[in-house]
């Protein structure tokens, strides 16, 4: 619902510790944003998004094949912030863009000979996505986007690679 002229709304997400194929995993995901509808056709919005995540498992094999098995633990983290744009064409397609930025930084501990590898160039950088949002039955929504990471800031310089 409406708050004056802004709609916000709230995610969370959660995938609990149970163990699978001996990897146990545990996520928790959660956004905060607010629309703004600038005309019948046109809104506007911003979010931000964060997520927690940890692995136990056996990630990095043993140095030699057939060696003793060791549990590894993998951390990871991501927060950012997104700004978007949606053209409302009729009720049931809105095509969208947004732009961002966003950190990704991981810890990485291996259990074989107690290494911590972890990661000297985290990602922290600028985002973009375009979209768009179909409504095919009352009560089901389908999306398609295109999710792009383009370069990240960490060292101070944009740099050249690219995530899909």
């Amino acid at each position: 619902p409406k708050v004056g002229p802004v709609v916000p709304y709230a995610g969370l997400g959660y995938v609990p510790p149970v163990t699978v194929f001996g990897t146990r995993n545990v996520i928790v995901s959660g956004e905060l944003g607010v629309g703004f509808p600038v005309s019948q056709k046109l809104d506007l919005g911003a979010r931000y998004h964060a997520t927690l995540m940890k692995t136990v498992a056996e990630i990095a094999t043993p140095f030699e094949e057939g060696g003793e098995e060791s549990l590894d633990l993998y951390v990871g983290s991501t927060f950012g912030v997104d700004f978007l744009a949606s053209l409302v064409l009729d009720r049931a397609v809105t095509p969208y863009v947004a732009v961002g930025f966003t950190d990704v930084s991981t810890f990485f501990y291996i259990g074989d000979d107690g290494i911590v590898s972890n990661n000297l160039a985290p990602y922290a950088g600028l985002t973009s996505s375009l979209g768009a949002q179909a409504r095919v039955a009352e009560h089901i929504d389908l999306a398609a986007e295109f999710y792009t990471a383009p370069g990240y800031l960490y060292t101070g310089r944009l740099r050249g690679s690219w995530a899909f």
